[in-house]
């Protein structure tokens, strides 16, 4: 478990400043990571007085842990912490190894700097360099999910965010899902560090996915067009804000069969790729794209169940784009080059 208390202030309080107070009634061993930095804490237990446990303080890891079967290893980092105004009553930080029946059953790891003052410790507290490591630390994973209006995979200037798309992360013992807001952004907040797998699913104007990975990462699509999903691997307290997901609606597009399988062409009026996807596909395609005047400017044989021509180097137009299946003709259409 991490938890961080920061940049509060905190002033003028009956009791302590802040104060952790460990409890885990279980026999299994639990790790709490806590991190208490850049707070301002003002006249704590302005009453001036002690609990039963010891005496009050501006910054309190607490030694009255509850139950006597707890086990546990307490990580705690105190920095940055300003603590003023103290009545003799009250000590300015003190941190406890919790009581428990059975000796070290509670490990105490500290580390304290740039604090207004030093800790006093009371049991085995021991005195580490840094007792919450970076990789402990949470982190936070999105970005946005937008309409891939002229269905290229890069997110151009101009085409929106799409709100009520579904993201699901599975991984780390999580399997949780968020819908994406009225901008098309998504956030999934406090993960830890490790391997996620998230899948993008589309809403019903625009339920499927764009091609993936066509430029570089701050503007092209991360999710596969095909699965949807798109795996990454976390480090502690790093955020990743950078996965993005374009959806369209490839029922717009163009129809083509070849015996039983359902091929989409799209986009039209194409830009940059003109994209050939099918659920299945039992035999290789050849494309060929002519000019108005019937001279061949591509040719390029597909294989795959979603594959790309790029057009970008060709003259904006009108062409024609023959497709053929084991030397038979399946059909000759129409597209505009913008």
């Amino acid at each position: 478990m991490y938890l961080a208390i920061e940049n509060n202030d905190i002033n003028n309080v009956a009791g302590n400043g802040i104060n952790f107070r460990p409890f885990a009634d279980d026999t299994t061993r639990d790790v709490w990571n806590l991190l208490i930095n850049n707070n301002s804490i003002s006249n704590p237990n302005t009453d001036n007085t002690s609990l039963s446990t010891g005496p009050e303080a501006g910054i309190r890891l607490d030694q009255s842990s509850g139950d006597d079967d707890e086990n546990y290893d307490i990580n705690i980092e105190v920095t940055n912490n300003s603590i003023v105004n103290l009545n003799s009553g009250t000590r300015c930080i003190s941190i406890e190894q919790p009581t428990t029946t059975t000796v070290a059953t509670a490990v105490v790891n500290l580390t304290q700097s740039g604090n207004s003052c030093s800790a006093v410790t009371e049991g085995t507290v021991n005195t580490v360099a840094d007792a919450v490591s970076t990789s402990s630390m949470p982190t936070n994973l999105g970005n946005r999910i937008w309409f891939d209006a002229n269905y290229n995979g890069i997110q151009d200037g101009g085409e929106v965010g799409v709100v009520g798309a579904k993201v699901k992360l599975v991984g780390g013992g999580f399997d949780m899902t968020t819908v994406s807001d009225v901008n098309g952004a998504y956030l999934f907040p406090a993960l830890l560090a490790g391997t996620y797998t998230l899948t993008l699913t589309g809403t019903t104007a625009y339920p499927d996915v764009t091609l993936s990975n066509l430029s570089t990462d701050a503007i092209d699509s991360d999710f596969d067009a095909t699965t949807g999903q798109f795996i990454v691997s976390l480090l502690g307290g790093v955020d990743d804000l950078t996965v993005d997901g374009g959806v369209l609606n490839i029922a717009l597009s163009s129809e083509l069969f070849n015996n039983n399988d359902l091929i989409y062409v799209y986009p039209n009026p194409v830009k940059d790729n003109l994209i050939f996807q099918s659920n299945s596909l039992s035999t290789s395609l050849n494309v060929n794209i002519y000019n108005s005047i019937g001279q061949l400017v591509i040719t390029k044989d597909l294989s795959l169940e979603l594959e790309s021509i790029n057009l970008s180097h060709i003259n904006s137009g009108i062409y024609f784009v023959n497709v053929m299946s084991e030397n038979k003709n399946i059909k000759t259409f129409k597209i505009i080059k913008e």
